[in-house]
């Protein structure tokens, strides 16, 4: 079932204390009319505020208890079919989202200069901020964690860092050694952001994902988020970039299976058939990924507008009809003319029909059972259909 409304869920609050310092952020956030923005595109906005955590003991006490609150929240939002947004001043309220989610399989894309993954005994700033994601695997704060609510131990295996840069040594090899991925920040060089995120999300699957994004991805050029700006950062562009990718990097593989592998396979008889030069025999099956993958952003887009449910149906109608067009292929000039013009159809269905499934299931171990069966299912009857199309 489709999220029906965004909760935000709103905690200004540094070391435990309201509007404290970077606790203010959220209010600052709140101030440039995110709530006015979202309502203007038709979605429904519902706001759940932490309350104060004064009575609770020290800097320790009152963090955890707001971890407790989030992840509460969190939960109450998923159960009430809404998106959880967290406008947070601290960065171990990811940790209390992950733990409200209740997905045992999670993965993680997290826009950050800093790793988060310190625990006590390697910490040198005594930030506690800093030990979010070691308490979420289970290695620190171990007694505390388990009194938040869903909190069981994550392995990071799934987990793709971005803008990442601002460490010591001693925190580099702690990420390596927990398995996780890193597209890191360059002082020395350009870092194409993007590109190298959209080849991460392409090549592995990390859905469903918690995003996480602090602000200290950006270059300290532009200006002080906290008191840990870094240069070689993310420009806005290039933030912007990969926060629009990010939902659209999931892609299923079943219809187009059959069509790149199973061309490839009748290809020589093709090439007897239409008499196509050896130096153009690749055109019939390269010209699928080129023009699919030209216009995927674009009919995604569509379908965002108009809906995944008639861009779905449209894309397959047009690849139908140009399906049956190609077999009345009398030369290999009309016949990659034709797979020009089919291959529109892919890129208007497959980003819509990842919407329209992704849109039924909730996140659970049931919408990953039903992605990977829908994944699964390419490789099965794919390869199927290639030689029953060959007998």
């Amino acid at each position: 079932m489709a999220a029906h409304g965004i909760t935000i869920i709103f905690s200004p609050y540094h070391v435990g204390i309201r509007d404290h310092r970077v606790g203010n952020g959220p209010h600052r956030i709140c101030s440039l009319g995110i709530v006015k923005e979202l309502e203007s595109l038709g979605i429904k906005v519902h706001l759940h505020e932490i309350e104060r955590v004064d009575e609770f003991e020290g800097e320790i006490g009152r963090s955890f208890e707001i971890m407790r609150r989030i992840s509460k929240a969190v939960t109450s939002a998923v159960n009430t079919n809404t998106f959880p947004l967290v406008l947070s001043g601290n960065c171990y309220a990811s940790a209390a989202v992950a733990c409200g989610l209740r997905i045992k399989d999670l993965a993680f894309i997290y826009f950050d200069a800093h790793d988060d993954l310190d625990s006590p005994d390697v910490n040198e700033n005594g930030y506690f901020d800093a030990m979010g994601l070691s308490m979420l695997r289970g290695e620190s704060w171990k007694t505390l964690m388990s009194s938040v609510p869903g909190f069981q131990p994550l392995d990071y295996q799934r987990f793709l860092y971005c803008g990442l840069r601002d460490q010591s040594d001693i925190q580099r090899q702690r990420v390596i050694d927990a398995g996780m991925t890193a597209i890191r920040g360059d002082t020395t060089k350009e870092v194409n952001f993007p590109a190298e995120l959209k080849s991460h999300l392409e090549t592995r699957d990390y859905s469903p994902a918690l995003v996480h994004l602090d602000l200290d991805v950006l270059d300290e050029s532009y200006g002080k988020v906290n008191d840990y700006p870094s240069p070689g950062g993310m420009f806005e562009s290039d933030l912007i970039e990969c926060m629009n990718n990010v939902p659209r990097q999931s892609l299923p593989k079943s219809l187009t299976e059959y069509f790149i592998s199973g061309l490839n396979v009748i290809l020589p008889t093709l090439a007897t058939a239409l008499n196509i030069p050896s130096g153009s025999q690749t055109w019939p099956a390269s010209v699928f990924s080129f023009v699919t993958g030209a216009f995927l952003l674009p009919f995604g887009r569509a379908a965002e507008i108009y809906g995944g449910g008639i861009v779905f149906v449209c894309g397959l109608l047009w690849y139908t009809i140009w399906s049956l067009i190609c077999g009345f292929s009398r030369n290999y000039l009309m016949l990659n003319f034709c797979r020009a013009l089919q291959e529109l159809g892919p890129a208007a269905f497959l980003p819509s029909g990842v919407m329209l499934l992704g849109g039924i299931y909730r996140p659970g171990p049931r919408k990953n059972l039903v992605f990977s069966v829908y994944t699964g299912l390419a490789l099965r009857w794919g390869f199927s259909w290639v030689f029953f199309s060959l007998g």
